[in-house]
């Protein structure tokens, strides 16, 4: 259980599981997860891959360069039983020259990616 935590500025996913088991983050805030590599590389709010029953409960999440929260499929079977529920994801310009990136960029990705992306048919 991750309560009451300010997580910040790192150039890397400032929260990262790989397949958890019953995590709550509750009450946090995360920010300032920031990589500028190659103009933008991924640096994730949270970031999880086969994690199971994971809680993020009112919990604000911004300033990132990839996305507030991010559910890999890998590796298998993939993530399941994850709740959500009265968090605040957002982006705005950056004020400031912040970790590489110039003032008025807009850094980041997706609120949510889940990664279950359908699989792709052949082309016929």
């Amino acid at each position: 259980v991750l309560q009451y935590l300010e997580v910040k500025r790192s150039s890397k996913d400032c929260i990262d599981m790989r397949a958890a088991a019953n995590v709550v983050v509750e009450r946090s805030v995360i920010h300032h997860c920031l990589n500028a590599t190659n103009g933008r590389t991924d640096a994730h709010g949270i970031v999880a891959g086969a994690t199971r029953n994971l809680v993020v409960r009112d919990t604000k999440i911004h300033t990132f360069s990839g996305d507030a929260i991010q559910l890999d499929r890998d590796p298998a079977p993939g993530w399941d039983r994850i709740t959500i529920d009265r968090c605040q994801f957002w982006l705005e310009p950056l004020l400031k020259a912040e970790n590489g990136f110039p003032a008025g960029t807009v850094p980041g990705g997706n609120g949510l990616d889940t990664r279950r992306g359908v699989p792709r048919r052949a082309p016929r």
